[in-house]
């Protein structure tokens, strides 16, 4: 991930493992058919601790320059597997069963809820 130094203050990467079932039709609705099973929270920009570098990571900073840093999670070994079950042909919206999700983000802190966070 490259990041600009003059906008950015902290950024952290969130990995969320969550189940999901229901359909978009119900989320537009209000109704929220997504829990989250596990989260975890990562700073990596300014860098707090370095990650043994794997191979993988050696070739990814060589593609994205010198502004990029690396990080790794570390995965609760009791989450299920991603599955999916798939909808059917009549059937709308998004497959039920869990996924995991990587998000970057700018904020101050790691896991406030009165900030707001700047979504650019």
């Amino acid at each position: 991930m490259q990041v600009m130094m003059n906008y950015v203050s902290t950024v952290f990467v969130q990995l969320a493992c969550a189940f999901r079932y229901g359909t978009d039709d119900l989320d537009v609705m209000g109704l929220c058919f997504r829990k989250d099973i596990w989260i975890s929270h990562v700073q990596i920009y300014p860098e707090c601790h370095k990650p043994t570098l794997t191979e993988m990571h050696n070739t990814l900073m060589k593609k994205t320059g010198d502004n990029s840093y690396p990080f790794t999670f570390e995965i609760a070994s009791n989450l299920p597997c991603s599955v999916s079950l798939q909808p059917g042909a009549d059937d709308k919206g998004k497959a039920c069963g869990v996924d995991f999700e990587v998000k970057a983000y700018l904020a101050n802190e790691k896991c406030s809820a009165n900030e707001t966070i700047d979504k650019k």
